[in-house]
């Protein structure tokens, strides 16, 4: 959503913009979604919270085949400052984009993955509709951590858009 802004207020100083898991805004669901982490942090620290937020993240297939990464992943989620968490959820439930999407001319490349819950498809279509000349790609069997869960395909897809 940083993107966004910054492709907004700055983009003469772009060439391209590259959108990856996001919103265009933070509707009802995903409002309730950030609202349940922040209670499951407040219930049961970082327990709750982590197993609370998983299955909104990762594909099942993932899930499945990486269980042994997941306490790992864990770890370095206890890691991160949440008092700073709270504020970026807080930033997202103010992210609404729609009125001025239209106004980014730039090339634009949004990914996303298939099975993400978290930006669900609608979102990207929005983003589509609204940057004119954008693109759309679904990374097959991901979720919305793409740069754990398809990492090389995410990777291949950003050098594709950015090569001159």
């Amino acid at each position: 959503m940083v993107a966004q802004h910054f492709a907004h207020r700055h983009g003469q100083r772009l060439h391209k913009l590259l959108l990856a898991s996001t919103l265009a805004w933070s509707d009802e669901v995903n409002n309730r979604i950030s609202q349940s982490w922040i209670e499951s942090n407040a219930a049961g620290g970082l327990d709750l919270r982590y197993s609370a937020s998983v299955p909104w993240l990762f594909s099942s297939r993932f899930l499945a085949a990486n269980a042994a990464m997941l306490d790992d992943m864990k770890e370095m989620a206890g890691m991160v400052d949440w008092p700073a968490v709270i504020r970026l959820i807080n930033g997202v439930k103010e992210h609404d984009a729609r009125n001025w999407l239209q106004q980014i001319k730039l090339p634009c490349h949004i990914l996303l993955g298939e099975e993400d819950r978290l930006t669900p498809l609608y979102q990207a279509h929005l983003l589509q509709e609204r940057i004119s000349g954008s693109t759309l790609e679904l990374l097959p069997h991901a979720a919305h951590v793409l740069h754990i869960e398809a990492a090389e395909a995410f990777v291949r897809s950003i050098f594709r858009f950015c090569q001159p």
